[in-house]
């Protein structure tokens, strides 16, 4: 149950309902659960982070997307924190009976590492994202083998975003900005000139009765 639609203006109820849905509206999972994403936040046991004193929800709502387009993206990850005082009509409970002759697990919760991990020197992990005289040894060897069809793919395979351009093409492509720039200077100048020329007026255009 999510919800389809303008958010938050219009639900279409694709799924069968606007808003909130029984617990028992759709088919379990293979296991037998219901509703383990949508309809409703599930709270659980486990904490988001001790010292947040948040416990986690999880599943989505019906106010959340399957593509994550308006609100929460749903999916068997979807997962936040909130407090315990914390209250809405899209919070549920996750609640599960224990199967007679199963053994007892306790509940465990996230571990989450609390040491600081200190950033890399200069250098260390890709040259050409560190920058440098590595970075530009690694641009001149690549290029030197490859070309700059083969640093282009370099940098597309490392996510950099930047087209590569050889020294050369660099030079023609900023005279020929320079080119543009003068050109349009040009033109702009003698269309101020052209404004205050006389030299297109006629005869009969004159007004000479002040004459």
């Amino acid at each position: 149950n999510l919800w389809q639609g303008a958010f938050p203006h219009s639900d279409a109820a694709l799924d069968g309902y606007a808003g909130l849905a029984p617990a028992r509206a759709y088919q379990p999972s293979k296991v037998g659960l219901y509703n383990m994403l949508g309809n409703v936040w599930e709270w659980t046991g486990t904490w988001y982070a001790k010292s947040s004193g948040q416990r986690v929800l999880r599943g989505g709502s019906y106010v959340d997307s399957p593509d994550g387009s308006h609100n929460h993206m749903v999916t068997c990850a979807t997962r936040m924190g909130n407090t315990e005082d914390s209250s809405g009509d899209n919070m549920g409970f996750r609640c599960a009976k224990a199967v007679e002759g199963a053994p007892k697990l306790s509940p465990r919760g996230y571990q989450y590492s609390q040491v600081k991990k200190k950033r890399p020197p200069p250098g260390v992990g890709d040259p050409l994202k560190d920058g440098g005289k590595a970075a530009q040894e690694l641009v001149q060897a690549i290029a030197a083998k490859e070309g700059a069809e083969g640093l282009q793919k370099y940098m597309d395979r490392m996510g950099m975003g930047a087209d590569v351009m050889m020294a050369g093409d660099a030079q023609k492509k900023t005279e020929e900005r320079k080119r543009r720039m003068m050109e349009q200077a040009e033109a702009a100048a003698k269309a101020a000139a052209d404004a205050h020329s006389f030299d297109d007026l006629r005869d009969e255009d004159i007004d000479k009765t002040e004459l």
